[in-house]
């Protein structure tokens, strides 16, 4: 048990966009396992969160039991020291860094994720949306934190794309609308062919419905709600 831990800005910036209760438990997951080293992590985004966090906390915790041990023995002290002296042993050392760089990856490749995605958004509709928006990156992140991958993302674009294209229903085609909580049901959708309900059962007649019409009467019942 410790009395104080690190908390380093990667792992700030992996959670700080969460909602408040995901936040709160990603952080006290972290904070246990490091000053008490217990797993307490029980939502799906704390476990992944922890996990990213574990090999810096153990390095850390295990320099401080190093420290009240009046640190590392003598032979091993000498064998760190010598590969300084020659070019055959430099990069043993530098594997401790990299292993610290790499934390920040994590929300780095969020970044260049929801680049690519609002950029094959952009070029298959022909908006602007931006990517550096707030409301858009929440959403793109909130996916890919739920296991979601880029190519899921451009499979429910071209999905509703072929669908909506060229039709009242092209207005939907933003990010508010595709990557929000009817995300997994366009994704695993079949793919759908623009015919009435009347052509389908072989109708005739005036009355044509259509379901394009019908799902944009959905989408704007729930922008009201």
């Amino acid at each position: 048990m410790r009395d104080s831990t690190v908390v380093y800005r990667s792992f700030w910036e992996a959670v700080r966009d969460l909602p408040c209760e995901e936040y709160k438990a990603a952080m006290e997951a972290l904070l246990a396992y490091a000053l008490d080293g217990v797993d307490i992590a029980e939502t799906a985004t704390a476990k992944m969160f922890l996990t990213m966090a574990k090999p810096q906390v153990d390095k850390n915790n295990q320099r401080y039991e190093n420290g009240k041990r009046g640190g590392r023995p003598k032979n091993q002290k000498e064998t760190k020291q010598k590969p300084n002296e020659n070019q055959t042993k430099p990069n043993e050392n530098q594997t401790e860094p990299k292993a610290k760089k790499a934390k920040p990856n994590v929300n780095v490749n969020v970044n260049v994720n929801v680049k690519d995605i609002i950029h094959y958004l952009n070029e298959k509709t022909g908006a602007h949306y931006q990517e550096g928006s707030e409301s858009t990156r929440r959403l793109i992140s909130g996916r890919l934190r739920e296991g979601y991958t880029v190519d899921d993302f451009k499979r429910v674009i071209d999905r509703k794309y072929a669908e909506w294209g060229g039709t009242d229903m092209a207005q939907y085609l933003r990010p508010q609308t595709l990557f929000g909580t009817k995300f997994e049901a366009y994704l695993n959708a079949p793919e759908a062919k623009r015919k009435s309900v009347a052509g389908q059962f072989g109708f005739s007649g005036q009355r044509d419905y259509n379901m394009d019409e019908l799902e944009r009467q959905l989408l704007e019942k729930g922008a009201r709600a």
